[in-house]
């Protein structure tokens, strides 16, 4: 990190802490965003492109359990859609 000038660390103590300081970055529009399974990480990884190309976050979610998740600064108007599917 040193190396890199101005860079900012972001991190959080879990997976899913260190995925909501990347996210309050404003860096993202909120018209749309992504979930994707924080367990396995591979849905979030292939997504990213796509989420990329619309500067839309990505929102790890454990087991791809909405419940209690942070969702950030959506709307009533934020569309989201899941990465990933049953087995």
């Amino acid at each position: 990190m040193q190396d890199v000038p101005r860079a900012t660390r972001l991190y959080g103590a879990t997976r899913y802490e260190t995925n909501k300081a990347v996210r309050d970055v404003p860096a993202f529009d909120y018209t749309n965003i992504y979930t994707a399974d924080g367990g396995t990480l591979v849905d979030a990884l292939t997504g990213s492109a796509l989420a990329a190309q619309s500067k839309a976050a990505i929102v790890l979610l454990p087991g791809n359990d909405p419940t209690g998740a942070d969702f950030g600064k959506i709307t009533t108007e934020t569309k989201v859609y899941a990465f990933g599917g049953s087995k």
